[in-house]
């Protein structure tokens, strides 16, 4: 098992930051060198409907330093007011599989998110694949929620 993880103080509280996060359209407009796109792809879901454990996504993500284009179909896990979590894999889940997970955690009196982005690597090809792509992960990590806050902060979001 490997894990990666990053994480960033984001001056908004945690529903707005929440609420951020699940606007795939949007990623459109501030994307990340790293997580290009999001899209739900479960089969007759109407397109307003929330997001569910069982759910399936498109993922497109490119990674920074190597520029590699991978695009990937994992399930959604939890959709949850503390965090969303996905798992995809390769084949098999013995051979290669990541968890990804991105918490939204209250700080500073409901005033500011700490955003915590990060993925547990699992499988015969994990550590192999991770000594090529470990690195330049990590920095797709970084560089995603450096982005992610300069939206948040930086855009009138409001809290219906």
């Amino acid at each position: 098992m490997v894990i990666l993880q990053d994480s960033i103080v984001i001056h908004k509280d945690v529903e707005t930051v929440r609420r951020a996060f699940l606007d795939f359209a949007a990623y459109s407009v501030w994307r990340s060198l790293f997580i290009q796109s999001i899209k739900v792809t479960t089969p007759n879901k109407a397109p307003d409907s929330p997001i569910l454990s069982g759910d399936t996504l498109e993922v497109k993500i490119i990674l920074p330093v190597s520029q590699k284009e991978n695009i990937f179909d994992p399930v959604v896990l939890e959709n949850s007011e503390q965090r969303f979590r996905w798992k995809g894999k390769l084949i098999f889940d013995s051979i290669f599989a990541g968890e990804h997970k991105f918490e939204f955690v209250s700080i500073e009196n409901g005033t500011k998110t700490s955003f915590i982005q990060s993925e547990e690597f699992t499988g015969l090809l994990a550590w192999p694949l991770l000594k090529f792509i470990g690195e330049d992960t990590q920095k797709g990590f970084s560089l995603f929620n450096e982005k992610f806050k300069e939206h948040v902060e930086n855009t009138s979001l409001s809290v219906d």
